[in-house]
C-alpha cells in the first residue's frame, strides 16, 4: 500500500508517516521543509525497509500544488491523507489578512484540489481512501479563531458530502476531528503560553502518535468519522447539539486571555 501524506514534516503528519512505515506501507511525504522531509524519509526507509519518497511543496502555491497533483495521478496512491493546515488566533480585525487568506488556501483550496486529483485517480481503479484532517473546532463557531474554525467546518462538511457521493464506489472518505493535540500548531497560531496545556485539563490532550494510531484504525475499519478521545467525542456531541449562540460564547470564554496581541 502507498500512502501520500501532506504536512508530513511535523506534528500529526510526521506521526502518520511513522505509523505508516511501521505498518510497512510505502510513503510519499509532502511539506515545505526539504531538510526535515529528507531526514524523516531516510530514517524510515532504513528502519522499516520501505520506499519513502518526498515532494517539497508549499500548498499555498499553485505551482507546488500541481507537483503534488502530478504525483497523485501516477495512480499508485492507495491512501491520500490531507493533513496540511494551520490556524490563527486573535480578533479578526486585528489579524493580517494575507495570513488569513493563506490559511484558507491551505486548509480549504489545497485540500479540495488534492481530493479531486485523488478521487479521479482512485476511480480508475475503483479503490482507495481519502482522509481529511479537520478539527473538533469544526463543530462550533470559533470566537477568536474565526477563519480557522470556518475552514475546518468546510472540511468536515465537504468530507461528509464526498463520502456520500462515492458511497457506491470502492473509495472511502474519512474525516478526522482531533481535539487538543501536542504539536507545533499552537506556536504557529500565536496562542499565549502555547506549550502549556492549561487552562485545558490533561484528559483533553493527546499526543500526535495517539491520533495517528486512531486514524489508521479508522482507515482499517473504513470509518466515516474519527474523533480521537472520549472527551473529544463527548465535546463534539454536545457542541453539535447546541445553538451557535451558545457555543460561540463558550469558545470566547476558553479563548479569553490566551491570544497574543
Amino acid at each position: 500500500m502507498a500512502i501520500l501524506i501532506t504536512g508530513a514534516s511535523s506534528g500529526i503528519g510526521e506521526s502518520l508517516a511513522r505509523e505508516a512505515a511501521r505498518r510497512k506501507h510505502d510513503i510519499v511525504l509532502v511539506a515545505r521543509r526539504k531538510d526535515k522531509l529528507e531526514e524523516i524519509a531516510d530514517e524510515l526507509s532504513k528502519r522499516f525497509n520501505i520506499h519513502a519518497e518526498i515532494v517539497v511543496a508549499d500548498l499555498t502555491d499553485q505551482n507546488d500544488i500541481k507537483k503534488v497533483e502530478k504525483r497523485i495521478t501516477k495512480n499508485d496512491i492507495d491512501v491520500l491523507i490531507n493533513n496540511a493546515g494551520f490556524g490563527s488566533a486573535g480578533p479578526f480585525a486585528e489579524l493580517n489578512i494575507e495570513n488569513e487568506l493563506n490559511e484558507i488556501d491551505l486548509n480549504v483550496r489545497a485540500l479540495v484540489q488534492l481530493s479531486y486529483s485523488g478521487v479521479k485517480s482512485m476511480l480508475e481503479r475503483d479503490i482507495g481512501t481519502i482522509v481529511n484532517i479537520s478539527s473538533l473546532a469544526s463543530y462550533m463557531p470559533m470566537t477568536g479563531n474565526a477563519v480557522y474554525g470556518a475552514t475546518k467546518a468546510f472540511v468536515t462538511s465537504f468530507s461528509h458530502a464526498l463520502r456520500e457521493e462515492l458511497g457506491e464506489t470502492g473509495i472511502n472518505v474519512m474525516v478526522v476531528c482531533p481535539g487538543m493535540t501536542s504539536t507545533e500548531f499552537f506556536e504557529r497560531s500565536k496562542w499565549k503560553d502555547a506549550t502549556k496545556k492549561s487552562p485545558y485539563p490533561n484528559f483533553m490532550w493527546q499526543t500526535s502518535q495517539q491520533v495517528a494510531e486512531l486514524i489508521f484504525s479508522g482507515i482499517d475499519k473504513q470509518r466515516t468519522v474519527v474523533v480521537p478521545g472520549l472527551a473529544n467525542k463527548f465535546a463534539a456531541a454536545i457542541a453539535s447539539s447546541l445553538p451557535g449562540s451558545v457555543t460561540r460564547k463558550i469558545t470566547a470564554l476558553v479563548a479569553k486571555g490566551r491570544r497574543l496581541r
